[in-house]
C-alpha cells in the first residue's frame, strides 16, 4: 500500500490521465450501450390455426389435424406437436429442439410441408406464425364518452377508430380489449329436443354453421378492386329465433309399418 501511495505522490500526471481516461470511457459507454427492458430472445415455438367452417370436432382431428400433424412430424428439428380440435377450428403447436433454430425458416418448412398433403377444398388457409417475446404493444390508448352508452361507445370504436388505426403506416396489428361483448346462453328442453328428432350437439353445430362470413371473390366496384363477403353473422336474439332448423319429427307418422 506505502508503494502505490508513493508511486501516486510521484506521478500525478499519470494517475490524474487515467482518471479522466476512466471517466471518459464510462461516459462513452454509458450513453452509447444498449438497453433493453426484454432481451431479444428465440423461442422455438410455432403455431398453426386452421379453420374449416361448419366442421364438427371429430371432422377437423380426423380431415384437418391429423394429416397436418403426419406431414409436419418428418419436418428436421421439431421436437413436439401438440394439438386441440375444436368446432371449426384447430390450433397446433409445434416446439423445435433448438433455441438458435431460424424461426423464419422453420415457418416456411411448414409451409411447404403442409402444401404437400391434401385439405378440405372449402376451408381457409392455415395460418402459421412463430412466437416472438418481442411481439408486445408500443402503444396503449383508452377512451371514454360521458354521453354515449357503452353499447354505442363500442360500436363507435370497433368501426371507426379500430379501422383507422389499422390504416397507419408501420402499425403492425391492433387489439380492442374492455368493449361491450354480448352473448347468449343456450338452454335445452330434451322433451322438446325428443319430440323433433335433435339433439343439444346437432343444434349447436346448425347455429355455429349459419354464424360465418365467408369471402366470395374479388369484384371491381367504384373502378377498385374489393373483397365482397357474405355476412352470416348473427348479432341479435332476433336473428336466432329466425334461424330455421332441420327436424326430424318422432311420431306414429315416422313408425316403419308392420
Amino acid at each position: 500500500m506505502d508503494k502505490i501511495i508513493r508511486f501516486s505522490i510521484k506521478n500525478r500526471l499519470a494517475i490524474w490521465l487515467l482518471t479522466i481516461l476512466v471517466v471518459v470511457t464510462g461516459l462513452y459507454a454509458g450513453v452509447n450501450m444498449k438497453m433493453e427492458t426484454l432481451p431479444n430472445f428465440n423461442y422455438p415455438v410455432v403455431t398453426i390455426t386452421a379453420v374449416y367452417p361448419g366442421a364438427s370436432p371429430q371432422e377437423m382431428a380426423d380431415k384437418v389435424t391429423e394429416p397436418i400433424e403426419t406431414s409436419i412430424k418428418s419436418v428436421a428439428g421439431v421436437k413436439n406437436v401438440i394439438s386441440t380440435s375444436a368446432a371449426n377450428i384447430s390450433s397446433i403447436i409445434v416446439e423445435y429442439d433448438d433455441f438458435d433454430q431460424d424461426m423464419d425458416q422453420a415457418v416456411n418448412d411448414l409451409k411447404s410441408a403442409i402444401d404437400k398433403i391434401s385439405l378440405p377444398e372449402n376451408m381457409e388457409q392455415p395460418e402459421i406464425s412463430k412466437i416472438d417475446i418481442n411481439d408486445f404493444p408500443v402503444l396503449g390508448l383508452s377512451v371514454y364518452a360521458e354521453n354515449k352508452s357503452m353499447e354505442k361507445l363500442t360500436t363507435a370504436v370497433d368501426k371507426g377508430l379500430l379501422p383507422k388505426l389499422e390504416g397507419i403506416d408501420g402499425v403492425y396489428s391492433v387489439d380492442l380489449a374492455g368493449q361491450l361483448v354480448e352473448e347468449v346462453e343456450l338452454k335445452w328442453k330434451e322433451d322438446r329436443l325428443k319430440q323433433y328428432g335433435l339433439s343439444a350437439d346437432g343444434v349447436l353445430e346448425t347455429l355455429q354453421y349459419h354464424n360465418l362470413s365467408a369471402p366470395v371473390g374479388l369484384f371491381h366496384i367504384d373502378q377498385k378492386m374489393r373483397t365482397v363477403v357474405i355476412d352470416g353473422k348473427r348479432t341479435s336474439l332476433d336473428d336466432l329465433k329466425k334461424l330455421k332448423i332441420p327436424i326430424h319429427p318422432i311420431g306414429p307418422m315416422n313408425q316403419p309399418s308392420p
